[in-house]
């Protein structure tokens, strides 16, 4: 969903790919990764440009899988999305929604995941 209040500063999905899980640094001890990997990139509409700093964080939502899940010992709330900065991650504090095994997350800035 784009985002700006006009069409000189809305800015919207440019491109969301998966991307090899291990072509990523490793998680902190205690954590390991997901099943998936991806990149998620934002541009100007209007300028196709790419945008590194938003103004506001676009929402995410992330559909959980079954062996994420057993991986977590069945604990949703053990589950979080990660986006890598630099050689490590930041934790994005999702919440999460047990019927649906959806995480629903605010995203600082576009990136790998």
């Amino acid at each position: 969903m784009p985002l700006g209040d006009d069409a000189a500063t809305t800015v919207g999905l440019a491109s969301m790919s998966a991307i090899p899980v291990g072509s990523l640094p490793e998680p902190p001890a205690g954590f390991q990764p997901g099943s998936h990997a991806f990149r998620v990139e934002v541009a100007g509409i209007a300028s196709g440009e790419a945008v590194t700093n938003l103004v506001a964080p676009p929402a995410m939502t992330y559909q959980v899988d079954t062996a994420e899940l057993a991986n977590a010992g069945g604990d949703l709330g053990r589950i979080q999305l990660a986006l890598r900065s630099g050689a490590g991650w930041l934790g994005l504090g999702c919440t999460s929604d047990a019927v649906s095994l959806v995480l629903n997350c605010e995203v600082p800035y576009a990136g790998e995941f």
